[in-house]
């Protein structure tokens, strides 16, 4: 808890918050590497591209589990990968 309220008395969740271009692009290249039959993107994979978009997706994860992930994002995350995104598959 403290840590979430430093992060948001010293607007650091502001300040890592991708801006919305940056967003955009991760989730074309999510849609890209789910229609490629690559399912959901795995942090530990050997594959550069598969870890780094998990890395990304296990961060939207922590952001929406802390509750402070915006409706849009929420929604086109859902429209990529299904309501259950949150929960690793």
């Amino acid at each position: 808890m403290k840590r979430y309220l430093s992060r948001q008395i010293t607007g650091l969740d502001r300040m890592r918050e991708p801006r919305d271009e940056e967003f955009a692009a991760a989730i074309v290249e999510l849609e890209a590497f789910r229609e490629e039959g690559g399912g959901i993107p795995d942090w530990r994979s050997s594959d550069r591209v598969e870890a780094r978009l998990g890395s990304w997706l296990e961060g939207q994860r922590d952001v929406e589990r802390r509750g402070v992930l915006c409706e849009k994002r929420r929604a086109l995350l859902e429209g990529v990968l299904g309501p259950r995104w949150v929960s690793p598959s």
